[in-house]
Order: structure tokens, then sequence, then C-alpha cells
């Protein structure tokens, strides 16, 4: 029966510890889908310079309390280019401070007053934000509920923890870590650590050493030292994030370890002088001790838990540089799949509106690799070396299945975004690259027919005459116009946009065709070309026409979203 009752109280636990933990994803989720967009540029804007970065990070985490929400959000903007990784550690160090709220709210709130009485009444303000209409006030509800949940979570895992007495096995066991001076202090930090790793969550691991305190499991040293460790486990997930970004995403991320460890190891030195201070500052503040008095503890938790952030961020403040250099030397320069801007992955992309900026840019890479096979049409036309030519006919063939797996892979991950809570303006954008990234699938097809059509010509030996193939490198100019326009306005995003001139390059390759077609016509019939040029001829006139269709169908496309 007590196997029973001891396995019941643990589920019970983890049950409380999961309620907590969702309550604040669900708060957090709520408040970007809630910000949308303006979350985005919020941070893009106010990391312009450190003291920027550093409040806007403290006012995010503030709000949604999840300090691994932030830093993966930052890393994100990281990856897709809006902030640049100097601009990030702003950010970083105010979601280290941002986080030190809830500590506060819950040692104040969570242990002084029945929370009890407002959670009911705070449901009942979200319940009909739940059902309204517009989306906005939806997220707003959610976050609200997610606040209300948070609470709920802490108090049942205050209930499902029972007061120890002094002749416990549970107290005895870990009285037996808190007799071995320095080495105790190591072994709660990593305590700490581990606890943090398990619910990657440095607020939820807080509220249950708080719990554990004020049910007498912990000392009020043994617990300050476990709130180091956490501040270093709550790292993981920005870090395991980070490596499907890129090279800079991935140093964003171990700039946030490299400032928790570095935190660790000067409160480490100075740990007795740290603990001293808090409890100074709790006896002063409250007129209690949190040697004499448990209820103090979690007062004196919240200081120590804020003057190690707080602390770190200001002694490291002034070797951002050397850091950031650091982490240069820990992560390997090597390109990756992300850093080649060729393939999305959504794991380190933290929101809808980010997944949709970064489809956006692997869009605009996608039309410079067309550029780059593009390229090459104009020297296999002129290329008179039959060892060279086959080399670069097999280059052009190569680079379509490349293309090919490109276009693929945007597909896969913009149908998988469209499957998720999309805005009508995100929803429009997608539907927009979905047809952009089928138009820029028939530019490879286009340039691997005009590849196609000049090996049939050479092996046909159908030689063009100077004035024919000077009409063709004028098509071929024409088009490589189109598409570096065309490229040119992806690379706005999704800004209405002047199209005018590359509408007035797609005219004038119509116009050519039309002219040089009835030219050559006029020739053939008067037996001045040979048949069997005027037939290879036609076929890459028309497809040269016809990669301008598709040029300027991706331009009018982005045109037509006018945001």
């Amino acid at each position: 029966m007590a196997a029973l009752d001891i396995i019941w109280k643990l589920l019970a636990l983890i049950g409380s510890v999961g309620l907590f933990l969702y309550g604040m994803k669900f708060m957090s989720e709520s408040l970007q889908r809630a910000a949308g967009n303006n979350m985005r540029r919020i941070l893009s804007v106010m990391s312009a310079n450190p003291a920027r970065g550093i409040f806007s990070g403290f006012f995010l985490t503030s709000l949604i309390q999840f300090s691994s929400a932030t830093v993966v959000l930052t890393i994100s903007l990281v990856n897709v280019g809006l902030i640049t990784l100097y601009q990030s550690v702003g950010i970083i160090i105010g979601a280290n401070i941002g986080t030190t709220v809830k500590a506060w709210f819950i040692s104040m709130l969570g242990f002084r007053y029945d929370f009890n009485m407002i959670l009911l009444p705070l449901i009942a303000v979200a319940l009909p934000l739940l059902f309204a209409g517009r989306n906005k006030y939806r997220y707003w509800g959610e976050f609200i509920l997610g606040f209300a949940l948070i609470f709920i979570g802490f108090n049942f895992m205050k209930e499902s923890l029972p007061v120890l007495d002094q002749d416990s096995a549970v107290l005895q066991y870990l009285a037996g870590f808190s007799d071995m001076g320095f080495v105790s202090v190591l072994v709660f930090v990593l305590f700490g650590l581990v606890i943090a790793v398990i619910l990657q969550s440095s607020s939820a691991g807080m509220a249950l050493v708080f719990v554990m305190v004020s049910n007498h499991w912990l000392s009020f040293e043994g617990a300050a030292a476990m709130i180091l460790g956490e501040n270093l486990g709550t790292t993981l997930v920005p870090l395991v994030a980070s490596l499907v970004g890129n090279k800079d995403a991935r140093r964003a991320a171990m700039i946030h370890v490299l400032f928790n460890i570095s935190g660790i190891m000067l409160a480490l030195l100075l740990f007795n002088p740290f603990i001293g201070l808090a409890a100074w500052f709790t006896e002063m503040s409250i007129g209690k001790s949190p040697a004499a008095d448990v209820q103090a503890i979690p007062f004196a938790l919240a200081f120590v838990h804020t003057a190690f952030n707080v602390g770190t961020a200001v002694v490291l403040a002034g070797f951002v540089p050397q850091i950031v250099r650091i982490s240069g030397f820990m992560v390997s320069a090597k390109k990756t799949a992300a850093d080649s801007g060729t393939y999305l992955d959504d794991k380190i992309i933290s929101t809808p509106e980010l997944q949709l900026l970064q489809a956006g840019k692997e869009v605009t890479a996608f039309g410079s690799t067309l550029i780059s096979m593009f390229g090459k049409i104009p020297v296999l036309f002129n290329q008179k070396d039959r060892e060279i030519f086959e080399q670069m006919l097999e280059d052009i063939l190569s680079d379509e299945l490349k293309i090919n797996e490109i276009e693929a892979s945007i597909r896969r991950s913009l149908t998988r975004l469209s499957q998720g809570e999309m805005s009508v303006d995100g929803s429009r954008q997608i539907s927009a690259l979905l047809k952009i990234i089928d138009d820029l699938e028939s530019i490879g097809d286009v340039c691997t027919n005009m590849a196609k059509v000049i090996r049939r010509k050479n092996s046909d030996q159908a030689w063009f005459s100077p004035e024919v193939r000077q009409i063709m490198f004028e098509m071929f100019d024409l088009d490589r116009r189109a598409l570096h326009i065309m490229v040119q306005n992806l690379g706005t995003g999704f800004k209405y946009m002047d199209i005018r001139e590359a509408r007035e390059i797609e005219e004038t390759l119509n116009d050519k065709r039309d002219v040089f077609r009835a030219d050559f016509e006029s020739k053939l019939k008067n037996q001045e070309y040979p048949v069997k040029m005027g037939v290879y001829f036609n076929e890459l006139l028309a497809l040269s026409e016809k990669l301008g269709d598709y040029c300027i169908n991706v331009s009018e496309a982005l045109a037509r979203l006018k945001l």
C-alpha cells in the first residue's frame, strides 16, 4: 500500500509539473501568435544597439517567462539574417534577466496569498476571448488561460510534495550531500542542471525548488546551488535547435551557453559572500532570515536568481567581443545545408511568421541558383570543344536535378506550414510562394531544354550563321536581365514593388521574338537559310521568350500581394 501511495504521489508531482510547463508553453505560443509579425519587427528594431537588445530580451521574456523561447526566437532571427550575431547578444542577456520576474512573482504571491481566488476569475475572462471571431482576441484569451494554468500547476505541485520530518529517508539522503563543503555546492549545482535538462525551463525548475524548500526538503544553500545549475540546463534546447541552423545561429546558441557557464563559475568563486548577501537583503526587505525562517527562503532564492543573471550581465557586458570570438572558435565555420540557403528546416524556426520569412529567403536563393544555371547556356551555345561541351551539358543536367530537389524541399515546408494556424496575409503569401516556386522550377526546365536543343543542333550539324548567332546572344542577354530583376524583386520580401522594368523586358522579349521570327521566316522562304537551321532557331527563340514569361510571372505574383 505504501508503494502505491509513493507511485501515486510521484505521478501527481509529474502531472503538476507537466501542467505548469504546459501553461508556460501555451502562454508563450499564444503571445507569439498574437504579436505575429510585430514581435519579429520589434526584436529586429530594438536590437539595433546592446542596450535596446537587453531591454527587448528582458521585456519579451518577462511576458512569456520562457527564456528558451526567447533565445530560440533570437537564434531564428540570426538564422534568417534579420539581426547580426553581435545584436543577438543583447537579447540573450535580456532574456536571462527577464526570466527572473516569475521567481519574484511566485515568491511574493505563490506562498503568501491564496492564488486560487483569482484563478477562476482569470479563466472566466479568458473564456469569451477563446470563442471570439477574431484570431487576435482568441490568442490573448489563450495567453490569459496559460497564465492561470501555470499557477494551477504550481498549487498542485505544492500539494503533491509532502512535508517531511527530520527522520525521513529523503531528508537523510539529501543530508548526505550537504556535509561535504564546496563539493556539496557542486553536487547541488549538478542536481539543478539535471532538473532543468529534464524540464527545460528554469522557471519550472525554480518553482519545484521553491516547493521543495517550503516543504523542508532542501536547505537554503542547496536550493541556491540548484538554481545556479538550472540556469545552465535551460541552454540545452536553444543549443539543440541551433544545430540545424547556419553557423551564426549555432554561434548565438553557444554565446548563450558561454554566458551562463561564465556566470556560474563567477558565482561559485564567490558562493559564500553571494549567499550572505542574499540572506542580508532578505532580512532587510521582509524582516526574516532564510537561515531561521523557511518562509523567507523563496524570497532569498528569487534574489539569488536575479543577482546571478544581472551580475553576470554587468560583469560580462564588457567582454562581448571576446565571447563572440570564442563562440567562433568553438563553432566550425564549415558550411552546412543551412549555410548554403537551399534547404529549409523548421526545427529552429520558432514562429509561423519566421518560418514564412525563411521560406521567402530560400525562394530568393532558389532564384539565384537559376541565374547560375542559365549563365552556362550562352557558354554552351558558343562552345566548340566537344569534350568541354559534354562536361558543361552534364553540369546543366545535374543542376536540373538539384533544382528539382530544392523545389520539392521548399514545397514540403510550405505545405507543412499551411497546415498550421496562419493569418490571412500569411496564407496569401504561402499561396504566392507555391506559385512562384512552380515558375522557378519551370525556368530550370527551360534551361535544360535549351541545352538539349543545342546538343541536338550540334549533333545534326545545323550550324547558325553569325547573324543568327548574334540574335540568340541578344535574346540570352535579355533573359539574363529578366532573371536578375526577378531575383531582385524576390529579395524585397512580401513588399509591394514597382515591376515596370520587369514588364518592359518581357515585352521586349516578345517583340524581339516576333521580329526575329518574321525576318528569319522571310529569309527562309528566299532560301537564304537552310530549313534544318530554322527548326532549331525557332525552338531556341521560343524557349528564350518562354523563360521571360516565367520571370514576369514571379514578379507579378509578388506585386499582387500588395503588402
